[in-house]
């Protein structure tokens, strides 16, 4: 057994940490792509949407937060675009009153 103890380090990081790595690792099924697949434009409305889309799953099954399948990158770049928009993410908020 590894002892960590002089790490110094919370106990309940390693408890964090392992099935963050592990999750990590995951893979999706490869699903056929058609034309009209998600790309950056849908990805930043999405993204846009997260939190309406999430209050929404409470409600009906039907709606997802990320949609499966996309045209990958594009699509990702698209929804963390639009997901920092809803949440302010532009530095605005760092100006403030001084």
């Amino acid at each position: 057994m590894i002892n960590l103890s002089h790490l110094r380090l919370p106990r309940w990081t390693l408890a964090v940490t392992l099935p963050l790595a592990l999750a990590a690792c995951a893979t999706r099924p490869d699903l056929p792509l058609g034309d009209d697949a998600p790309a950056f434009f849908s990805g930043l409305l999405h993204g846009f949407g997260i939190v309406f889309a999430f209050i929404g799953t409470f409600f009906s099954t039907e709606i997802e937060i990320y949609a499966v399948p996309n045209t990958g990158w594009p699509y990702d770049l698209g929804y963390i675009i639009g997901a920092g928009l809803f949440f302010g993410a532009a530095g605005g908020g760092a100006s403030g009153k001084r």
